[in-house]
C-alpha cells in the first residue's frame, strides 16, 4: 500500500494543483482496499485476478517490445567489453538487486527474529 501511496502522490503532485495531507491521501486509499478485504468468498477475486494477469501480460508484451524494437546489428556491436568496465558493471548489478531491500527497514538484519525453531522470518 505505501508503494501505491507513494505514486499516486509524486502523479498529482507532478500532474495536478490538488493539494491533500498525508493522512487525506492514506484515507482516500483505505477505502478500496477495505472493499477488496470484504470479499468472503475468494472465488469473486477471479475476475480480478484475470484483469491482473491480463494487464501483466501486456506490460511484459510492450516492455520486450520496446526492448527488441531499435536494436543495433550485432556487426557493428562490441563482443566482449573492457575489464576496465568490470568494477562497474557489479556495482550496477548489485545496486540493482539490493535497491528494494535498502531503503525498506523492515527487510534490515536488525529487525529480523526467528519464530521458535521454525526459519520462517517474522517482521
Amino acid at each position: 500500500m505505501y508503494i501505491v501511496y507513494k505514486f499516486v502522490i509524486k502523479f498529482f503532485d507532478e500532474t495536478s494543483q490538488i493539494r491533500i495531507s498525508q493522512a487525506g491521501w492514506i484515507a482516500l486509499l483505505l477505502i478500496p482496499v477495505l472493499g477488496l478485504c470484504t470479499i468472503r468468498h475468494l472465488k469473486m477475486l477471479a475476475p480480478l485476478a484475470l484483469m491482473a494477469n491480463i494487464v501483466y501480460v501486456a506490460a511484459v508484451v510492450i516492455v520486450i517490445n520496446y526492448l527488441v524494437a531499435n536494436l543495433k546489428p550485432t556487426s557493428t556491436v562490441n563482443a566482449f567489453g573492457n575489464v576496465t568496465d568490470l568494477p562497474l558493471f557489479f556495482g550496477k548489478t548489485s545496486r540493482a538487486y539490493n535497491w528494494d531491500f535498502s531503503n525498506n527497514s523492515n527487510y534490515r538484519n536488525s529487525n529480523l527474529r526467528l519464530r521458535g525453531n521454525s526459519r520462517r522470518f517474522a517482521y
